[in-house]
């Protein structure tokens, strides 16, 4: 087997093991499910990406995990929105809608937009620091307690740090796990992945499924966890770019060595 292979394993390993080990098996279930459900879309965009059956599997994410029911009514927002516009994403947008009259009411209690009492009272404590009531009523309002929310979310689930340092140095920015989900020295892979997107094969599913993902989890409370949702795209970019990185193979042995150690370090600390 090539050093680059055994380096792909053991990367893939860190955020399954770190969510196992810091979650009760029950839990653990709950953000495997939907992954799973995601890597079956993805090998059925692979194989029969035209019939867009493929997207079968992301209308049941919801169903499983509540608080992701905007994954699927995005993705396909999306592809209507770059012209992908057959009758089967039409009805999977109508069933995606329909689904979400059922799970409303377990989704909104988990999101950004509940109202939030002390942030309100703080708003309104801070209105008198502004010279004028324009003013504070531009600076301080509730829809700024939503947009702060989701401005702290997006930007979080886009910092390498969620990913690869475990959030340090700000572990206490959000209530996280702040588990340590790739193996640090595998981030320039995922950046090249991400630089190489346009020219992999299923761009349009990783790109899609990528930021959907992202707006969904933003509008979330607390996203911890049900971000293992982005393992698998994040995990194909990584992967791909891996694969297309021409590294010899003492620099392998060195990410191997250095990788392992951490592997090693993190459960010994988890158990």
């Amino acid at each position: 087997m090539k050093l680059s292979k055994i380096a792909i394993i053991i990367s893939l390993f860190f955020w399954p093991m770190g969510l196992w080990l810091k979650n009760n098996p029950g839990d653990f279930m709950t953000y495997l499910l939907p992954a799973v459900l995601l890597l079956l879309a993805y090998c059925l965009y692979s194989y029969c990406r035209d019939k867009q059956y493929w997207l079968i599997p992301v209308l049941l994410i919801p169903y499983l995990s509540p608080k992701l029911l905007l994954l699927p009514i995005l993705v396909i927002t999306i592809l209507l929105i770059i012209g992908q516009r057959k009758i089967f994403i039409w009805l999977a947008l109508g069933i995606s809608l329909l689904g979400a009259v059922f799970l409303f009411k377990p989704f909104w209690g988990q999101t950004i937009f509940k109202p939030d009492y002390e942030q309100t009272q703080q708003v309104i404590r801070n209105i008198h620091l502004y010279p004028s009531i324009l003013l504070a009523r531009v600076y301080q309002n509730k829809v700024r307690i939503i947009t702060d929310k989701f401005n702290h979310n997006w930007v979080s689930l886009i910092d390498p740090s969620n990913y690869f340092f475990g959030f340090h140095p700000r572990e206490d920015y959000l209530d996280n796990q702040n588990l340590d989900k790739y193996p640090y020295l595998a981030l320039p892979f995922l950046i090249y992945g991400v630089f190489l997107i346009s020219k992999h094969p299923n761009k349009l599913f990783l790109m899609t499924v990528i930021v959907s993902s992202i707006l969904a989890l933003s509008v979330l409370t607390n996203f911890d966890r049900h971000d293992f949702i982005l393992y698998i795209p994040l995990s194909l970019l990584t992967i791909y770019g891996i694969n297309k990185a021409k590294i010899n193979n003492l620099v392998w042995v060195g990410f191997l060595i250095v990788s392992i150690e951490q592997l090693i370090r993190l459960i010994l600390i988890k158990l």
